[in-house]
C-alpha cells in the first residue's frame, strides 16, 4: 500500500441514507488518496426495508443490498456524493445487523455444501433419484 493512501475504518457499523433514498446499514471504511476523490468501502451492507405492521406500527427488516448469488464478495465502493447522511445506528439495530449477517453467512456456507454434494452425484444417480421421485408422485414418464 502506498503511503499517500489513508484508510479510516469506522469503529461501529453505520446507518447510511443514499441519494437514491435507500437506507443501508454497513461496516464502513473511508479511503482517501492524495490526488483522488475519497470514497467509502461498504462491507456486508444490508438494505433496511420498512413495513407497516398492525395498528399502523412500523417494522423493519434487513436484506442483502446486493444478493450474494449476484456478487459473492460483499464489499462495494461508493462515493461521498452518493451519501446524504451517515450516523451510528441504535444498539438494537446493530444487534439485528450482526444476527442477520450471521444468518446470511450460515446460509451461504450451507448452499456451498449442497452444491459440493450435488457435484459428487453421477448423472445415473441423479436420473435414478428423479425416477424415484416421479414414481412417488404417481407419474410414470419423464416430460
Amino acid at each position: 500500500m502506498d503511503d499517500s493512501t489513508e484508510h479510516r475504518k469506522y469503529e461501529e457499523i453505520m446507518f447510511i441514507r443514499l441519494q437514491t433514498g435507500e437506507d443501508i446499514i454497513s461496516e464502513v471504511t473511508e479511503v482517501k488518496k492524495d490526488d483522488e476523490v475519497p470514497y467509502y468501502i461498504l462491507s456486508n451492507p444490508l438494505k433496511i426495508v420498512y413495513m407497516t405492521g398492525n395498528r399502523n406500527s412500523m417494522n423493519i427488516t434487513l436484506m442483502q443490498w446486493v444478493f450474494n448469488r449476484v456478487v459473492e464478495n460483499q464489499e462495494f465502493m461508493i462515493y461521498p456524493n452518493d451519501v446524504i447522511t451517515m450516523a451510528i445506528p441504535t444498539e438494537g439495530l446493530q444487534d439485528y445487523y450482526w444476527d442477520t449477517i450471521d444468518h446470511y453467512n450460515r446460509k451461504m456456507e450451507y448452499d456451498k455444501s449442497k452444491i459440493e454434494e450435488a457435484e459428487q452425484i453421477s448423472e445415473e444417480e441423479m436420473l435414478d433419484a428423479v425416477k424415484e421421485y416421479l414414481n412417488t408422485q404417481g407419474k410414470r414418464i419423464l416430460h
